[in-house]
């Protein structure tokens, strides 16, 4: 019986040229690209005029910001429109359309100028901290006013506030996030207030 096995070929050994940087001494190389007129080929820019490739860029992270305004603005614009809607059916208060129209006029651009600066600067250490104080502040006062306030406060406040509030925590890192949180639910304790209804 002839044998199942087959010869096995070694691969023949490749041999490399040598490189022609390790002939060459570094000098040479150097007075070869001088002589060459290549380093004068290379666009060079004065410190004064930005290439205009950085002033696209700063062109295209301009209308990025805008974009991501625009994208955190319609549905917070709608919350706020949802919130006043929905206060006003709990105290059977007649809603218009221009009447709705017409809040929204007014709060819309507050609205973009602050989610245009808090969005674009999100990452900073400041903005979180300032977000993280915000959010408790507007969580606190809308449960307050919530519960004990007179029901043209609620009607007046309940809205803006739960915009900000839940504005905020979308926008915070999870452990500041969960840190407004806990004080707003410590405060909720202490004082006895309803979450719910």
């Amino acid at each position: 019986m002839p044998s199942s096995t087959r010869n096995k070929r070694r691969p023949a050994k490749i041999s490399t040229p040598p490189n022609i940087t390790d002939e060459i001494p570094e000098d040479e190389q150097w007075r070869l690209v001088q002589e060459s007129g290549i380093l004068e080929q290379i666009p060079t820019r004065t410190p004064e005029e930005p290439p205009e490739a950085t002033s696209e860029l700063a062109a295209q992270a301009e209308n990025d910001d805008i974009f991501q305004c625009l994208v955190y603005l319609i549905p917070f614009s709608s919350l706020y429109a949802l919130m006043d809607i929905l206060v006003h059916q709990q105290y059977r208060q007649e809603v218009t359309f221009y009447g709705e129209a017409r809040k929204l006029i007014e709060a819309v651009p507050i609205l973009a100028v602050f989610i245009f600066y808090t969005n674009r600067h999100k990452a900073r250490r400041w903005v979180q901290g300032f977000l993280t104080l915000l959010t408790c502040a507007s969580g606190m006062r809308l449960f307050w006013v919530v519960n004990k306030g007179t029901w043209t406060s609620v009607m007046r406040q309940a809205a803006p506030l739960s915009t900000i509030w839940i504005y905020g925590i979308v926008q915070l890192h999870l452990i500041p996030a969960m840190i407004s949180l806990c004080v707003i639910g410590v405060y909720v304790k202490i004082n006895n207030l309803k979450i719910t209804f």
